[in-house]
């Protein structure tokens, strides 16, 4: 992985439900298997991309808690709180 511009690292909810990056060319509903094949083409193997998908997903699912603890607002909390919601729903 290489670092990213801070707009890769921020909750964004762009225009029209774009994200502020496409994946392999999709904007608004990427999958798991476009953020494997992306991490496939910089050369990280199938099996450790699903580890790194599965680690970040625990790591968003302490959303409310983290962002309590670093002081984000409870408007701002739920909002993109609701936003992770949709995410997990979705299974991505």
């Amino acid at each position: 992985w290489h670092i990213a511009p801070a707009y890769d690292l921020t909750f964004s909810n762009g225009t029209g439900g774009e994200h502020s990056t496409t994946l392999i060319g999709e904007g608004k509903n990427p999958t798991r298997k476009q953020l494997c094949l992306l991490g496939q083409k910089i050369g990280i193997k199938e099996i450790a991309c699903k580890t790194i998908l599965a680690d970040v997903q625990n790591a968003i699912a302490q959303w409310p808690i983290i962002a309590k603890e670093c002081g984000v607002n409870s408007a701002n909390i739920k909002n993109i709180g609701s936003f992770v919601i949709k995410l997990k729903e979705s299974g991505v």
